[in-house]
């Protein structure tokens, strides 16, 4: 990672907290089989695994960031099927159903979509229940 760092320095990339740490590309940046031989041996040294005992992928990490740009976009209250399209694209693909693979009901992505089904529909919900009950 250092000596990525000192590359990218050189090449007077951007290095401010807001700039991407990896950049993909012919001027200073990684190649797809450059990144995942160098996460397998950071992930090694570093000892990190998944649940099954395995060194992350870079799908991994992918999912992640996807789960993970889900669950802000749900605490901010942004909508969702509108930001969809920009998480589809950010990640490269040609539509949201390539993204769908990244984004599978986990726990933590049901409860916020749990909660944001009841702020928006709660209070109808229950009047039809009460309706329903009293009818």
């Amino acid at each position: 990672m250092e000596a990525y760092l000192v590359v990218r320095h050189s090449l007077r990339l951007p290095a401010d907290t807001e700039a991407p740490l990896l950049v993909h590309g012919k001027r200073g940046g990684y190649s797809p089989p450059g990144l995942c031989h160098g996460l397998r041996g950071l992930f090694s040294s570093a000892n990190v695994r998944t649940v099954s005992g395995a060194h992350p992928r870079i799908h991994d990490l992918r999912h992640t960031f996807a789960v993970h740009a889900l669950l802000r976009w749900y605490r901010e209250d942004a909508d969702i099927q509108v930001k969809l399209p920009y998480l589809a694209a950010y990640m490269g693909h040609v539509s949201i159903v390539s993204t769908e693979y990244y984004l599978p009901f986990v726990s933590p992505l049901a409860e916020a979509a749990s909660e944001k089904f009841e702020t928006l529909c709660g209070t109808i919900l229950r009047l039809v229940a009460r309706k329903g009950v009293s009818s």
